[in-house]
């Protein structure tokens, strides 16, 4: 696999800070946010039930996380549906997977890493995911968790010197396409796997942006890339959009 430079955000994200946008079909909407640590975080907004779960948590990272996660999608969501905030009803549907009661077609995925959040928003299954590089016994983790041939990919000699890179790749991809398809990780992980030849038309070549997860039988395209503060982000669709807004909120 020849590596693509992924410093940069892809070629195919439009930059876009029309908030009231709504995606249409075909279209993708993503949105990178902070999580900004709070002793008293602002609970305006979100719902009755989500109130009373983010008290429930006292001062932690995982409730500043909660709430943060709960505002963009609410505060994204309101003015593309004509509704306060808080009225907006997140339904989990089988599986585990969300979805908005009052416009089902609009599929959305979130993700949280660190100090950041990524959510992404489309007409279709969509899935996205967001990690932090950090130390990690990548062969053994490799071994466990990804294909035969990820893992033996990951301890070659093609990528001396960038496995903890390729890690994390490979880590994102296949978790927003697990996002994308619903049925959970527990049931997904180990029928999933990263394409590293050219299958299905997918290439791996250094032109090609997205690559191919193979989920069973089904194929999703995958768009990987980094943002700053080494941050590793994926974007799984069936389709390749026909037009991917990128907001950055930071």
């Amino acid at each position: 696999m020849t590596s693509i430079n992924l410093e940069i955000i892809p070629p195919s994200f439009s930059l876009n800070s029309d908030l009231a946008y709504i995606p249409e079909v075909g279209e993708v909407v993503v949105l990178a946010a902070d999580i900004r640590p709070a002793t008293s975080p602002d609970l305006n907004g979100l719902s009755f039930d989500e109130q009373r779960r983010a008290r429930s948590m006292g001062a932690s990272e995982v409730r500043d996380r909660f709430v943060a996660g709960r505002h963009l999608l609410r505060q994204t969501l309101a003015p593309w549906l004509g509704m306060d905030p808080s009225a907006i009803e997140l339904v989990v549907g089988e599986g585990g997977k969300p979805y908005v009661k009052q416009d089902p077609s609009l599929h959305f995925s979130i993700s949280h890493s660190g100090e950041m959040l990524l959510a992404a928003f489309s007409r279709t299954d969509i899935g996205v995911d967001l990690e932090r590089e950090r130390d990690i016994e990548t062969e053994s983790l490799a071994r466990r968790f990804f294909s035969a041939e990820e893992a033996q990919y990951l301890a070659g000699s093609p990528i001396k010197g960038k496995e903890m890179e390729y890690f994390f790749r490979f880590w994102t991809c296949r978790e927003a396409a697990i996002k994308a398809d619903g049925r959970g990780m527990g049931e997904l992980l180990g029928s999933t796997r990263v394409i590293l030849r050219s299958e299905s038309g997918v290439s791996e070549s250094a032109s090609s942006e997205s690559l191919g997860v193979e989920i069973g039988n089904d194929l999703w395209k995958v768009i990987p890339w980094r943002l700053s503060g080494g941050y590793h982000a994926a974007l799984a669709l069936k389709q390749q959009a026909t037009l991917i807004h990128w907001r950055d909120l930071r």
